[in-house]
């Protein structure tokens, strides 16, 4: 399809480097695509950050507060109409923000 959807994803992360790449993955093969998607990473002392900014994505790096705190911080910089939350070692089908939407 090739368009984006109204959608922001929001995907917390602490200490994630094993699974926070094949998630990403996973959310840039939607299509249609998200608006936006934004990590947050929640203290993280392994390389959960760096692995993330391989992605076409926005990282806000927090104090470790735990994932609510941290899916706080996304929906507030969330420029999308909908927020998706997902967390950072789920994987999600391609055709699953459509069905969102």
């Amino acid at each position: 399809m090739n368009s984006t959807l109204p959608i922001t994803v929001v995907i917390p992360v602490h200490n994630g480097e094993q699974t926070i790449g094949d998630c990403l993955a996973s959310v840039f093969r939607a299509d249609p695509a998200p608006r936006q998607v934004i990590v947050v990473d929640d203290g993280s002392t392994d390389r959960s950050a760096q692995i993330a900014a391989a992605f076409p994505c926005s990282i806000i790096h927090t104090e470790q507060r735990g994932a609510a705190a941290a899916r706080n911080a996304g929906a507030r910089a969330a420029q999308g109409d909908l927020l998706f939350f997902l967390d950072a070692d789920i994987l999600m089908r391609p055709d699953t923000l459509t069905r969102i939407a």
